[in-house]
């Protein structure tokens, strides 16, 4: 087997904190090469031809930067490329949105780059059709992140954030607000007193809770798409919702750390993501998913593999990647239908996604929803067998 061919883009090589200095014999399974800006890394691949990962860390962002990687991504749209920037950033983080598929705070180490590489492999490979892998990665049309959104992820990273500022980030913009006390008043969350602005509600709920909420109504707003039987954007929406609520409350049941359970809200709100960009790009194959779903009586996501060989997991992890999402968010919405093939970053908080989707899959009336059983192996593996025994019937309710 061939080494993985791995390109470092570093405006400043020589210098101590440069990616050559990070990236040693460590990582000696890659065949590293080191280029110091996107006109070098452009003629390198045009001599030595195409790599597995590009690794880009430039400081003073330029849209002739922004615009080469892009020509790079044309030429080989499998290529995995990582951008690093500062919270600040922000200029870089918008030019990198146009053709990275990870987006990296800096400073990051070495351990963290490598990690980032392997599971993104991990996470590409999952796309195992490669006519289908070509045609999701040449869709150039996915939404863009709002710098709204940008904000948001930077507020994520920067472990003094406030309360106050983080509600006068979401509250110019008025959709938003608009949605997240929709949200927050219905009765998914079950607040026992109104919350009428955002301020309140980031005190009420908590920093994460309403971030990870924003960002998931985010997404979906980013998405106008028309509906197709019963799947619909708010069918997904609301569902999805409900997802990440119940397994918010099961990790809280389980005694699971605060950032599991914040996880697992913002997880559970996203897996379903993927089956907006198969509403939105793949109409033609999820007419034919949702036909055979509904003549054979295949749950969906077989229906899905059987005309795809991939589906709204594999999707929505894509989708998610591109936006920057943190590894757990990304792996629990990839793997919350066969948990048991993850790679484990967070086990606990794809657990309880899984969990919760296989509870609610029962009271769905809409065949597209109904897809999940609970996959005793896995839970018993990461040692929650006897936390979640009270959702013991799950399997047979779901059969």
């Amino acid at each position: 087997m061939s080494k993985l061919k791995i390109m470092f883009v570093d405006e400043e090589p020589d210098v101590d904190s440069s990616l050559r200095s990070m990236m040693d014999s460590r990582f000696g399974d890659w065949d590293q090469t080191y280029v110091s800006g996107g006109e070098e890394a452009l003629s390198t691949i045009m001599t030595e031809g195409q790599f597995d990962v590009i690794v880009t860390d430039i400081r003073q962002p330029q849209k002739c930067e922004a615009d080469l990687f892009k020509e790079i991504g044309a030429l080989h749209p499998e290529t995995i490329h990582i951008a690093l920037a500062g919270a600040a950033d922000n200029d870089m983080v918008k030019h990198s949105l146009g053709f990275a598929n990870r987006c990296l705070m800096r400073p990051s180490t070495a351990e963290e780059i490598n990690s980032t590489i392997i599971r993104s492999l991990k996470l590409r490979t999952l796309l195992k059709d490669e006519k289908l892998h070509k045609q999701v990665a040449n869709i150039r049309s996915l939404p863009t992140p709002t710098d709204i959104y940008l904000e948001l992820i930077a507020a994520i990273q920067d472990p003094d954030a406030s309360s106050g500022n983080v509600a006068r980030i979401i509250a110019r913009d008025v959709g938003l607000t608009a949605k997240l006390l929709q949200i927050l008043n219905s009765a998914f969350f079950g607040l026992p007193t109104r919350v009428t602005d955002v301020l309140h509600a980031v005190t009420l709920l908590g920093l994460e809770t309403v971030q990870s909420i924003v960002i998931s109504a985010g997404i979906f707003n980013s998405f106008a798409v028309k509906g197709m039987g019963a799947m619909t954007a708010e069918s997904l929406s609301n569902h999805s919702i409900r997802v990440g609520s119940l397994a918010r409350s099961i990790s809280r049941d389980l005694g699971l750390p605060v950032r599991v359970r914040e996880d697992a809200l913002l997880a559970g709100m996203l897996h379903d993501v993927g089956k907006l960009v198969e509403l939105t790009y793949m109409r033609d194959e999820l007419k034919q998913i949702l036909d055979m779903s509904r003549l054979s009586g295949l749950p969906f996501r077989q229906a899905e593999l059987a005309v795809m060989d991939t589906g709204h997991c594999e999707l929505g992890a894509h989708l998610l990647s591109i936006w920057g999402l943190p590894d757990p968010i990304i792996e629990s919405v990839a793997f919350h239908h066969e948990p048991g093939g993850a790679g484990l970053i967070e086990p606990e908080a794809l657990a309880t996604v899984h969990i919760a989707d296989a509870l609610l899959a029962a009271s769905s009336e809409a065949t597209e929803m109904v897809s999940n059983t609970l996959d005793r192996s896995f839970i018993e593996a990461i040692g929650l067998s006897e936390q979640i025994s009270r959702v013991g019937e799950v399997q047979e309710s779901t059969t």
